[in-house]
């Protein structure tokens, strides 16, 4: 989930375990330590843009860091503020709360998290909610908002908070309940059209949960379409995208090729942009605008040329740059059936 979410979340979490003997400051270590896992990001700045694509939500997304992390930090923590006579398993379990709660969300998402690093590489996605879903996030901001002042008394900020975490993780069971709709209604629908594919991949359109998108794997190919809950037709118009596979052959081997491949779970094509460049196209975000015809590309891309100056690594493009917030409009229209 985005960064917000993670604080708002963990400083409700915080204080309900341990606000009534340290205050605030359980609110504030239980959203640093929901952040924590995120500082990955920064690993961009020291290995190949590439390398970091699998280095984010990986090691510091595992349950083996979160468990560290919780018993190093709740010793340090119980140091820190001894006057208080709070005992280090009580910090340990604000930071646990934190930290696994960041775990247990992001795996929620259609990113992946590799929770069993460094011993496996497997990412985990169930794909139940968009990476920013203000229907979850907002009454974990209120509940924070509300926990960081002074005034209100403890039994406020505990009515609070503990109202927020049931509201969202209410949705949260929505979320789940969506996914096995969806999930059965696609296939259907391939069922119905007579497109026989090998596997499908079922995912929320962005900062909602009411429109969902699929992606089909086919032999030759991708099928992608979107329905929502409020569609007022039970078709579902599919768009085909070639896989392309004979253009992958020349950079079959190469290690940033083979990352990407890896990166996108099995669900990825090639094609030539309109600049002649090849690309590589990570197809679980689907296409830019697929809920809008016709088809404009691809939201994640990643150019196949040698950089001059590096022969060794492929050039990342800045994916989301291409494809932006386009569409908002005519996604909130799609998402109520218009």
């Amino acid at each position: 989930m985005d960064s917000f979410t993670h604080v708002f979340l963990g400083g409700c979490l915080g204080h309900l375990a341990l606000g009534k003997r340290a205050g605030r400051k359980a609110i504030w270590w239980g959203a640093l330590a929901d952040t924590v896992p995120d500082l990955d990001i920064f690993s961009g700045f020291f290995v190949h843009p590439v390398d970091a694509l699998l280095i984010h939500r990986g090691f510091t997304h595992s349950i083996l860091f979160a468990v560290l992390f919780s018993f190093v930090g709740g010793i340090g923590l119980a140091r820190l503020y001894k006057k208080e006579k709070i005992p280090w398993d009580s910090w340990c379990l604000v930071l646990a709360l934190g930290i696994f709660s960041h775990l247990f969300i992001d795996s929620l998402t259609n990113y992946g998290t590799g929770l069993l690093e460094p011993f496996n590489g497997l990412r985990f996605s169930y794909a139940t909610i968009f990476i920013a879903d203000p229907t979850f996030t907002f009454p974990l901001l209120i509940a924070f908002f509300v926990l960081i002042f002074k005034r209100p008394t403890i039994k406020i900020k505990t009515l609070f908070s503990s109202s927020a975490l049931f509201m969202s993780s209410l949705y949260l069971v929505f979320t789940f309940f969506n996914k096995v709709h969806f999930e059965s209604y696609f296939k259907k629908q391939f069922d119905d059209q007579h497109i026989p594919v090998l596997s499908q991949r079922v995912a929320p359109s962005p900062f909602n949960n009411i429109l969902w998108g699929v992606m089909g794997k086919t032999d030759s190919g991708y099928y992608s379409g979107y329905h929502s809950l409020f569609s007022k037709t039970d078709t579902v118009h599919f768009i085909f995208i070639p896989g392309h596979d004979v253009l992958a052959e020349p950079w079959k081997g190469q290690h940033e090729f083979e990352l990407l491949r890896r990166f996108t779970q099995g669900y990825s094509c090639l094609n030539t942009g309109k600049d002649g460049m090849l690309y590589f196209n990570d197809l679980r975000d689907g296409v830019v605008k697929g809920w809008v015809e016709p088809f404009e590309g691809f939201n994640f891309s990643y150019p196949l040329v040698r950089d001059q100056k590096d022969s060794m690594h492929l050039i990342k493009a800045n994916p989301w740059s291409r494809s932006g917030f386009n569409g908002m409009q005519e996604l909130w229209k799609k998402m109520w059936g218009k």
